[in-house]
């Protein structure tokens, strides 16, 4: 089976897109297919001259070769047409993947010259599309501004009507949220979970009963609220042993100025090198807090290294709450345990092996290609 990628960026470590992108095709090689990534829309080597703009190089997942050819955001949409045009035609790929964020095709998050770009291509190119949707349209969190709606409206109509034009064989998504917001425009989705950007195969995770408390961030924060809950949940818990926060990797500036304010003591990693150092910092911690809601959880990179690494994770939904389905509720992956039955002194469920989830990932989607 042969599967070209089409995505943003490749740049790695730089786009958590291309980081999935590029170990769901290295996967794939492994298991017996062929499998080669463009990305659309590369900011990095926007400088590269005209006649040779279609950068050919090879990148690697735990090892395995993946050719890849990255395209400057300078070059006109119609020129990147007529070479996708012309890759599918010389290798004729079964499938074709989209790996789909709005904002990675449009810095305002209404890709209007992609879609129709793609638009074009489906009907140029015979080809069985997928369409993977990382991301979907904003607005749909009950606070949200009236600027958002009105952005979500028209991402949601250009959502759908790429769906209505290019006919994918295939739509999936990576949690039950957005599985329910695609039902909305028609769509029938079936759910593909993230899994981790880093390899810990080989790992064991050692059993630790410190105190104080190791508590390890390395998710971004959505909103300070969500913040406050899930160090409320915490202290609640640990008050008596105390608590130290472990800030793991390049966390973004508004934890840091949640914990200030909040006056906690936090130590940080900085940059992280590799996969085993990373796993080095998850196992000496106890648990693991996600700065993304409950709601969208299964989008999360970074919820899934923590859980791959074995490290529970406490979540919460303080901040962003679904105004379409107020009473919606997710089920939560294993070893996540909701904040307030943490704060009860309910202990999250134990892993202690290290458990990869790529590779049951790509085999589920390989036998859903390889059946239609």
């Amino acid at each position: 089976m042969k599967i070209l990628f089409l995505c943003g960026s490749l740049e790695p470590g730089r786009d958590g897109v291309g980081d999935y992108t590029r170990r769901f095709a290295g996967e794939l090689i492994r298991q017996g297919c062929s499998a080669k990534i463009i990305s659309l829309n590369e900011s990095p080597i926007i400088n590269r001259v005209a006649e040779d703009w279609r950068l050919q190089h090879t990148q690697h997942d735990q090892g395995t070769a993946v050719p890849v050819e990255r395209w400057p955001s300078s070059i006109a949409w119609g020129l990147r047409e007529n070479a996708v045009v012309s890759v599918l035609g010389e290798g004729r790929p079964e499938w074709t993947s989209l790996q789909f964020v709005p904002y990675s095709f449009h810095s305002k998050g209404l890709p209007i010259a992609f879609s129709s770009m793609t638009k074009r291509i489906a009907r140029r190119v015979k080809t069985k599309w997928h369409l993977m949707f990382h991301e979907l349209w904003v607005g749909e969190d009950a606070g949200a501004s009236c600027k958002h709606r009105l952005l979500g409206f028209w991402q949601r109509k250009m959502t759908a009507t790429l769906i209505k034009e290019i006919s994918p064989k295939v739509v999936s998504t990576s949690n039950f949220f957005y599985v329910k917001l695609l039902q909305l425009i028609g769509c029938r989705a079936m759910l593909l979970p993230i899994y981790s950007n880093f390899d810990f195969s080989g790992q064991i995770r050692s059993v630790l009963k410190q105190k104080p408390a190791r508590i390890g961030v390395f998710d971004s924060l959505e909103r300070e609220e969500l913040g406050r809950q899930l160090l409320g949940s915490v202290r609640a818990r640990e008050e008596s042993n105390g608590v130290e926060l472990r800030l793991i990797g390049n966390v973004d500036q508004k934890w840091k100025q949640l914990l200030e304010e909040s006056g906690v003591e936090y130590s940080e990693s900085g940059f992280v090198s590799d996969d085993a150092n990373l796993f080095d910092e998850f196992d000496a911690c106890t648990v693991g807090l996600s700065g993304t809601s409950i709601f969208r959880l299964g989008k999360s990179g970074s919820t899934a290294a923590m859980l791959e690494a074995g490290l529970p994770v406490v979540v919460g939904d303080a901040g962003w709450r679904p105004w379409r389905f107020p009473h919606f509720s997710p089920p939560l992956p294993f070893a996540c345990i909701d904040s307030q039955a943490f704060a009860n002194g309910i202990s999250p469920k134990e892993m202690r092996s290290p458990a990869p989830k790529l590779p049951e990932t790509v085999e589920k989607l390989r036998r859903i290609f390889s059946d239609l």
